[in-house]
């Protein structure tokens, strides 16, 4: 058992829930369209109930994320319901409202991950090799590189190194990760290859951002300053950029009811004047018409509620997809939570990526930035790399909105949390 969560040994009963849950992960890895024949996410949901009830923690850092996430499933969801029936209650279908609330509930896969991880992994390593095989199979013969098989191969690189801990594992591991999103994947996952390459240079940089002269650390704080200015402004300038040329589009293109011509989604020329290619072009509309909206009403406009308003759905061939005005996510999960739960999301998030960050600094700090050395180091790298795919994937896909994905980053995140957390509580961990 991995020295840095120490599980007590499951009961009969357990032993029988985790061996079903163990096979749920693999196959709605793999299959992730088998949730919509099977609702057994939800079911799982309710089991997990009462396990989320008693959370164990060893540092601050792990406190308050725990809190947080009871935060966004009771307060999230109660906050939602009432500001869909007391400002947007004309608006509100009662079924996407409850379809919406699968946003909320799903996040208790966090604490399966959290409590339970550590044995998850042990019992996937068990059976590596076929699950290895399978996997090379499905990613070059049927599928390729997707939402799901992304975050999957990353989970089963983890097991592989609780089970054989080594900087050879963890590097070979690491390679064929970047190599299956560069050979397989394209878009946003192709580019999951790339972060991994740059992960030696970015902490590099971090090592040498961690200087505590007095000196250095005015001038980070001087950086920092600026490069959270020029962020903000950027964000600004494309939205009041691309937002004026959207709704311009969505004029003349409902007026001459011809969308082919601006790239809608169902188009294939370039919205944006061949600024990035198509598939970027409407997540781009996407977000700046969202960003518009947020500021609009900034509160949020509630659960069951179209996300877009009937001339942008009809803009964007919406009416197609019977629904698809309520249940199309921005396919941001930032922008989609933004939009729908307002500045109280914002805030959330703020406080949730704080105490993340600080913990992550943290263990860094500890490792000298240098996570390879220690076997249980390696571990806790790699659960964030892990996460840090999810994460990537939930920033320009719809994970968190959709029931056959939002158990996945639920689940790494808890992982995560968990190994870092205490590793960081351990007071050998400091590599000298």
């Amino acid at each position: 058992m991995n020295a840095l969560v120490q599980n007590q040994r499951p009961n009969t009963l357990f032993y029988w829930f985790f061996s079903l849950f163990t096979f749920f992960v693999v196959f709605q890895f793999l299959f992730p369209d088998m949730e919509r024949m099977i609702m057994w996410g939800e079911a799982f949901v309710l089991a997990l109930i009462p396990m989320s009830l008693t959370v164990p923690y060893k540092t601050d850092f792990q406190k308050k994320i725990i809190n947080s996430v009871y935060i966004w499933i009771f307060f999230g969801a109660f906050y939602g319901i009432l500001l869909s029936y007391s400002v947007w209650k004309e608006e509100t279908v009662f079924y996407y409202l409850l379809r919406h609330l699968c946003f909320f509930y799903y996040a208790l896969f966090f604490f399966i991950g959290y409590k339970w991880g550590d044995l998850l992994l042990e019992w996937l390593g068990r059976f590596f090799v076929p699950l290895i095989a399978f996997t090379i199979f499905k990613t070059f013969f049927i599928h390729g590189v997707g939402i799901s098989i992304s975050m999957w191969m990353g989970l089963l690189w983890m097991a592989i190194l609780r089970k054989r801990n080594s900087q050879g594992t963890f590097l070979t591991g690491a390679l064929l990760l970047v190599l299956f999103h560069y050979i397989c994947g394209s878009g946003s996952t192709k580019i999951i290859a790339y972060f991994f390459l740059l992960c030696p240079a970015f902490l590099f940089f971090l090592k040498v951002w961690n200087r505590s002269t007095q000196v250095w650390y005015v001038f980070q704080r001087l950086i920092f300053r600026v490069l959270l200015v020029v962020l903000l402004c950027a964000i600004v300038w494309v939205t009041i950029r691309f937002g004026s040329l959207f709704f311009e589009m969505v004029s003349v293109g409902n007026a001459i009811e011809d969308f082919t011509q601006f790239g809608g989604r169902g188009s294939t020329l370039n919205p944006i004047e061949d600024f990035v290619d198509i598939n970027a072009g409407w997540r781009i509309a996407f977000w700046v018409y969202l960003l518009y909206r947020f500021i609009s009403h900034p509160l949020g406009i509630g659960l069951g509620t179209p996300l877009f308003d009937p001339q942008v759905a009809y803009f964007l061939h919406m009416p197609l997809i019977t629904g698809a005005e309520y249940v199309v996510p921005a396919h941001n999960f930032f922008i989609t939570f933004l939009v729908r739960l307002g500045i109280p999301f914002l805030l959330l998030f703020v406080w949730m990526a704080f105490w993340s960050g600080r913990m992550v600094f943290k263990y860094l700090r500890q490792v000298h930035f240098n996570p390879l050395k220690n076997p249980e180091s390696r571990l806790v790298f790699a659960s964030l790399m892990v996460f840090s795919i999810a994460f990537w994937m939930a920033f320009f896909n719809a994970v968190l909105e959709s029931p056959l994905y939002a158990w996945s980053f639920w689940l790494t995140f808890g992982i995560f949390i968990r190994f870092c957390g205490d590793y960081v509580s351990k007071k050998d961990a400091v590599i000298l």
